[in-house]
């Protein structure tokens, strides 16, 4: 069930300040005023929304998560804040009429909607089915089709082009760089929700939006196109029998223009994937060895917390295991042994196995015919591309792309171009 709440209508008294907010003129005409009730927009609001939603549901009997601060339980069920929305989730329906009467009486709900089995938040539309859940946001993706006018589909949503760059490049006009920040948004949006197949492409296109050239014009481009062919994607959860979480971390040295790396992970539990990650590197390494350490140390906290998450709910008291493909990485972490050149690995490389030893962390190697983060920080293009998308997704994979990963699938012309 998900309530709407108007939190413009809830006047809250502004907390004591420590400044001085007696009115004056800041010599460019503007009046600066203390102000007696908070409103929308001011930058104390959010913080005294956000302890009387959490004064309320305490009262009720529900426990504020020490790790995700915005979800709520008690023996009976959840909710989840997210600003002004919130999402119950409860054994019945009686608990879920009860908490929307008692929240009636404390704030002005505007919405309140029930699903059986379909329901919609945060613009993605939820289904459960069976052992199934499905999330979807085919109205949103429609309308990013339809705004932008994209009419060629792309079966990827990059090239092996997508980290060069022009010698000279060719600057876009105003209502282009408008353009290009404002759909590269929504399709972050869109990635961030249910798509991790955009993450690599979205990634780097947003380190772009502050001078956009016509090159990320067509890259953005392919990627609505992209979208345009597979708009009917829905990440889905089919439930398996495991009860820990299950990593994949891995890196691309040096793609960038300015010599950094890219890392990427997935994150799966219960067969499902429920997080995913794909960044540029905030310094430069000197070989794939580091990259993949640094995406390693800086992904653990990551992992750690998420399985902490997790064991608060009582829903796994398993480490996670981390799949790692190169074999030099395991080596340093496991013999902690470092010469000359390797010694500026050692913090990263410490902090690694101090998590295995303390088993928060267990690390298995795995070959890089099955790291499912290549679709994270790799270009990947045709069948292989595919399978990846299909496994992270959820998705049946196809007859004719088979499901055998294990050997790598050659990347021809054709493939590039499709």
């Amino acid at each position: 069930m998900l309530l709407d709440i108007n939190v413009t209508k809830i006047l809250l008294q502004l907390v004591e300040s420590t400044c001085d907010y007696n009115p004056y003129l800041d010599g460019k005409d503007r009046l600066i005023v203390k102000l007696d009730k908070a409103i929308y927009g001011l930058q104390q609001s959010a913080k005294l929304w956000n302890g009387t939603a959490t004064k309320s549901l305490s009262s009720l009997g529900y426990q504020q998560s020490t790790v995700d601060e915005c979800i709520f339980r008690n023996e009976n069920g959840f909710i989840i804040l997210y600003v002004d929305d919130l999402l119950m989730l409860h054994k019945n329906e009686e608990m879920n009429n009860r908490i929307i009467i008692t929240l009636s009486e404390l704030f002005t709900i505007t919405k309140t909607s029930k699903g059986d089995g379909n329901y919609s938040y945060l613009g993605m539309n939820i289904k459960i089915e069976n052992m199934t859940v499905k999330f979807s946001m085919k109205q949103f993706v429609n309308m990013i089709i339809h705004d932008y006018g994209c009419l060629t589909q792309f079966s990827s949503s990059a090239t092996t082009t997508l980290f060069n760059t022009e010698s000279i490049p060719k600057t876009c006009s105003d209502e282009e760089r408008k353009k290009f920040h404002t759909f590269t948004a929504k399709l972050l949006y869109l990635c961030n929700r249910i798509r991790p197949d955009l993450s690599l492409a979205i990634s780097y296109l947003t380190t772009r939006v502050t001078c956009p050239t016509k090159e990320d014009l067509i890259k953005v481009n392919r990627v609505i196109g992209y979208l345009m062919k597979t708009r009917h994607y829905e990440l889905s959860f089919n439930i398996e029998p495991t009860s820990r979480l299950e990593v994949f971390i891995d890196a691309s040295f040096a793609v960038h223009q300015d010599g950094k790396s890219q890392s990427g992970m997935i994150i799966k539990f219960c067969g499902a994937t429920v997080h995913w990650k794909s960044n540029k590197q905030g310094l430069v390494s000197k070989s794939s060895t580091e990259s993949e350490l640094i995406a390693l140390s800086d992904f653990c906290t990551i992992v750690i917390e998420l399985n902490d998450f997790l064991s608060e709910l009582g829903l796994t008291n398993e480490c996670p295991i981390i799949y790692q493909d190169n074999e030099s990485v395991l080596k340093l972490i496991k013999n902690n042994n470092f010469s000359h050149r390797t010694r500026h690995l050692k913090a990263r490389s410490a902090f690694v196995g101090e998590m295995g030893l303390n088993g928060k962390i267990l690390l298995q190697k795995l070959s890089a015919t099955l790291m499912l983060a290549d679709v994270m920080n790799k270009v990947l293009v045709g069948k292989l591309f595919r399978v990846f998308v299909a496994k992270i997704m959820g998705h049946e994979v196809t007859a004719a792309d088979g499901t055998d990963l294990r050997e790598r699938v050659d990347v021809n012309a054709r493939d590039m171009r499709n």
